[in-house]
């Protein structure tokens, strides 16, 4: 469960669960998002997949699925794709790669990055 509150002033609301069977991890949120006035109400479902195949490489899969309390909003979705590379397991700095395939009523994004992170030496 988490509670979250950011400014410009929004509260999001997450329930999720987690499955490790190694090497495979399930992970699921439902959460509730409330711009406090700004945007309707909202509701996001999130699946993930993630393979570990050793201590420095990771693939996962997620997917999220959007809905906006009001009707005249469209729906929205998307598909990740993320490959991990943990360069110094001590320190836990990574290196990734990230994908996404986004969509929102006749909208469709692909967006791609890497990405750097861990702690300092």
């Amino acid at each position: 469960m988490g509670l979250e509150l950011r400014y410009p002033w929004a509260l999001r609301a997450t329930l999720s669960a987690s499955l490790l069977s190694d090497p495979v991890v399930l992970s699921a949120s439902l959460a509730l998002r409330d711009s406090l006035g700004s945007e309707p109400l909202g509701l996001d479902l999130a699946l993930d997949v993630r393979f570990v195949a050793n201590e420095r490489i990771s693939l996962g899969l997620s997917t999220t699925l959007g809905w906006t309390l009001d009707a005249l909003r469209f729906p929205s979705a998307s598909l990740g794709l993320r490959a991990v590379y943990t360069l110094e397991p001590s320190t836990e700095q990574q290196i990734a790669a990230l994908s996404r395939l986004s969509w929102q009523g006749q909208e469709l994004r692909w967006s791609w990055g890497l990405e750097f992170s861990g702690r300092l030496p």
